[in-house]
């Protein structure tokens, strides 16, 4: 997938995070209600203006869930979770400050069902509190059902308190590859893909990305099929093939990095000219003596390697998976 499905909550967060996330992915998605739509100042300043330039795509969930096997699904899993019951058992929600607003519509008749296990109450106009544990968990499953239904990858800026469980109970374990590999996704990307220092507008961003979007389908997918390939390795493992993958792409971009700095200074002196082109000298004889037939004649003899040098600049944009790293760390001056 080249979509990526922020959750949970609904308007992305201004951070650094955001914007290496926004470089990393071709369109983001976030969970709206649908009233939103209607009221856009209901959002942050920041994530109006992703609206506006289409970086990010307002995903509807009462679109996508009508169907009742979405909340029955995850209400199985409530009961059927031990911890889960426990703080049920408690029946002191109201007492503490550990819960979650979600949306009525995000809910559907989860909500209501939530409030009568003691794990929920109705706020505010369509808003639910949701005891925290709960609306993580309820929040990461329904990332997981929209991002397969609407083809976007479910990403968070922490996994701290998220079960790795948390999809349908009939398919806990795909639920704890994808989420292993989100986690696993970020720890690379912190480590490898430059964050920028400071943009000023998000359509910097765009632009770059429009400009750089070859580079960036390689450098994803180099990302991706790596993440992949560790579903086959022995957790026990996994630690060493991940730092070892770190440190390859490390030593890999300096390298990369050199390279592309070394010809991206090109000097044409008259040595240099002269010695990739015989008819520079003839060029520069005919208009010492104003002769004028010599220099037409030497014209045609220069400008072909004159041409082909100044291109290297332009051109030096290997077809290395990690150039986009690269280009955008000189791009932006942006810190690792």
């Amino acid at each position: 997938m080249s979509n990526a499905l922020y959750f949970p909550k609904i308007s992305i967060p201004e951070t650094p995070w955001t914007l290496q996330t926004l470089l990393y992915w071709n369109k983001i998605g976030t969970i709206v209600p649908s009233e939103f739509l209607e009221n856009p100042y209901n959002l942050s300043p920041f994530m109006r203006s992703l609206v506006q330039e289409e970086m990010v795509e307002q995903i509807i969930p009462g679109q996508y869930i009508r169907e009742s096997s979405f909340g029955d699904a995850f209400l199985a899993f409530i009961d059927n979770n031990n911890e889960i019951k426990r703080i049920a058992e408690k029946d002191k929600l109201r007492n503490t400050q550990r819960y979650i607003q979600i949306h009525l519509e995000k809910l559907s008749y989860v909500g209501e069902e939530l409030i009568k296990r003691k794990l929920a109450w109705r706020g505010e106009n369509n808003w639910f509190l949701v005891e925290e544990t709960v609306g993580l968990r309820f929040m990461s499953y329904l990332a997981m059902v929209l991002g397969t239904k609407a083809n976007f990858t479910p990403i968070t800026d922490s996994y701290m308190n998220i079960s790795s469980i948390i999809s349908d109970t009939q398919r806990p374990r795909k639920a704890e590859q994808h989420f292993n590999r989100s986690k696993i996704r970020k720890r690379i990307l912190k480590n490898i893909l430059p964050t920028p220092i400071e943009v000023n507008h998000p359509l910097e961003i765009l632009r770059f990305k429009e400009k750089y979007s070859d580079q960036l389908f390689n450098f994803r997918r180099y990302i991706e099929d790596f993440i992949l390939e560790l579903e086959l390795i022995p957790e026990d493992s996994l630690e060493q093939k991940v730092s070892a993958f770190e440190e390859r792409v490390a030593y890999e971009k300096e390298e990369l990095s050199n390279r592309m700095r070394d010809r991206s200074w090109i000097t044409l002196d008259f040595a240099t000219l002269c010695a990739i082109c015989p008819s520079t000298y003839q060029l520069f004889e005919g208009f010492a003596s104003h002769d004028y037939g010599k220099v037409a004649q030497s014209i045609p003899g220069v400008i072909g390697p004159v041409w082909a040098a100044t291109q290297l600049k332009k051109n030096e944009h290997p077809n290395s998976p990690l150039a986009y790293a690269v280009i955008l760390e000189g791009k932006f001056n942006a810190r690792k």
